[in-house]
């Protein structure tokens, strides 16, 4: 007679996470071999190789200004002390950023199992992992991973009255970006509403103040040491983009591309349209019209992501206000459907941040990736909402629910969309700075656009194979140029002039799922003049 095999409560509840890990990391693997891409090659990879090289340091001027961008410095020491483990490959720097990636899954796994049950922790993990967006920034050495981890960490040991842990979780998050401060923002006004309204007893009251107001002064005492060095508290760049917004601009990108990024791109729209029609069975089933509340802002932002259509239901103002009431009338009464005053506090508290975090992603430069803060509650939220109307129709359609996300991840990574796409736009870089190494163009003139110049003059960014930088490269062309650069990544007028110049002629083009690179080299005299 065999013995029974025990299995671990743990394992038992985990499982499915593990399952998840492992695949990602499978899926991961070829991609810790590539160089570095767009903002990974400059400024955080040249900015965290410098951190390496000078030693690690917190304080501003720590490295140069046009690397750390004014920036606080915790995501580039903690990788450089990575670095300093495993060493400086590739495989080696992208594996930081798959490892804390790998954190954010387990963190986000092990809430929705301690707030709510382990459907929601299953359903949660899938809505991410299934993310176009998600699945590229994985493994590339970006901030904005990291900052998730922190935001999540940070507003779950506040809602679970762990204000030690909230110090430190919100200290390293307000030291990794600034973006970040926008949850400080929101669960400082909690503490002093809480405060000021004596829910709770005084002491408690301090200490969830205290559990804001001590990382917060840590930041500022940073900003303040950086006015004294600098001459400015942000990087003049950065506050200049955010002085020149205009309302128009605002209110363009608030709705086209942060409302977008969180709830409509990459397919994101079938997850709230199958929660829609879920609110709907539940309403009808229950006789209860609380369940409808969900239908406003999906139709909010319906109209929202069309110009057309949201010029014809209201003017950008009221419009915007209305979205604003709504979202929070709605996050209000969600967290009423949960019975438990930490999964009650942690939706609304969600609802504050997501809300808060878009409107401060609006009046910044932007790009997709800055919303993965934004998205993780969103879609533990989402799975929170989910698994309880489902609960309330038939438990079995949360096989349903996860059959469904998983053949949207399929969807997303067999169309190899814009975020994926990265890695071909990789490879096409790469053939390039190839080519030019091959046919030893070192001392040549070269002119470019602003990535190959990059790639050609910093050995940081991984792409030269020789570490030999080339001598003479610059974005003009003129008459000492003898080779010219183009490619589709970046927007350059000077090419459709350029091709019709006959003085040079196309020597080299690669192409990959529609991104390709061009190389053009300068015709002796008594040729061009033929």
């Amino acid at each position: 007679m065999t013995k029974a095999v025990h299995i671990p409560d743990w394992l038992k509840l985990r499982w499915p996470l593990l399952l998840v890990l492992l695949a990602l990391v499978a899926f991961k693997l070829p991609h810790l071999y590539y160089p570095y891409y767009w903002d990974e090659c400059w400024p955080y990879a040249s900015a965290v190789h410098a951190v390496y090289q000078h030693g690690l340091s917190l304080l501003p001027g720590a490295i140069a200004d046009e690397l750390s961008r004014g920036h606080p410095l915790l995501f580039h020491n903690l990788s450089a002390a990575w670095m300093k483990v495993l060493g400086t490959s590739h495989v080696a720097v992208h594996s930081f950023a798959l490892a804390v990636s790998l954190l954010l899954l387990t963190l986000v796994y092990e809430v929705g199992l301690r707030l709510f049950s382990q459907w929601v922790a299953i359903l949660s993990v899938a809505l991410l992992v299934a993310q176009e967006l998600f699945l590229a920034q994985s493994s590339m050495l970006l901030p904005e991973v990291l900052v998730a981890l922190f935001c999540l960490l940070g507003l779950y040991s506040y809602v679970s009255g762990r204000y030690l842990q909230t110090i430190v979780w919100l200290a390293m998050l307000f030291f990794t970006k600034e973006s970040g401060l926008v949850l400080g923002v929101v669960l400082g006004i909690d503490a002093l509403a809480a405060l000021l309204r004596r829910q709770q007893p005084v002491k408690q009251g301090l200490q969830r103040v205290s559990a804001v107001a001590v990382p917060s002064l840590l930041i500022v005492l940073f900003f303040v040491l950086q006015k004294r060095s600098k001459g400015w508290f942000i990087f003049p760049l950065h506050s200049q983009i955010v002085e020149e917004h205009s309302w128009k601009l605002y209110w363009y990108q608030f709705r086209m591309s942060i409302i977008t990024s969180l709830f409509y791109a990459n397919l994101q729209y079938v997850y709230f349209l199958a929660l829609a029609v879920l609110s709907i069975a539940v309403a009808v089933r229950q006789k209860a019209t609380r369940y409808l509340v969900y239908l406003l802002p999906v139709v909010i932002v319906y109209y929202f992501v069309d110009d057309m259509r949201a010029g014809r239901l209201l003017p950008p103002v009221p419009f915007f206000i209305v979205f604003a009431g709504v979202w929070l009338w709605c996050g209000h009464v969600v967290s009423r459907y949960f019975p438990l005053p930490q999964q009650q506090r942690f939706v609304w508290l969600a609802f504050c941040f997501v809300g808060a975090y878009a409107a401060f992603s609006a009046a910044n430069f932007f790009v997709p990736r800055y919303m993965l803060a934004a998205m993780v509650p969103v879609y533990l939220v989402a799975a929170a909402m989910g698994s309880h109307l489902v609960l309330l129709l038939h438990r079995g359609l949360h096989y349903v629910c996860l059959v469904g996300i998983a053949a949207i991840m399929w969807l997303a990574v067999d169309r190899n969309g814009p975020e994926l796409k990265a890695y071909s736009g990789m490879e096409v870089q790469q053939a390039v700075v190839d080519y030019l190494e091959q046919n030893n163009h070192y001392n040549t003139h070269i002119a470019c656009q602003y990535l190959d110049l990059v790639h050609l003059t910093d050995t940081a960014t991984g792409f030269l194979r020789h570490r030999s930088t080339f001598g003479h490269v610059q974005w003009a062309i003129d008459d000492s140029t003898h080779i010219v650069l183009f490619n589709n990544l970046e927007n350059d007028d000077r090419y459709p002039a350029f091709r019709t110049r006959t003085d040079f002629r196309q020597v080299y083009r690669y192409t990959k799922d529609g991104i390709w690179c061009e190389v053009y080299q300068r015709l002796p005299a008594d040729s061009a003049s033929q």
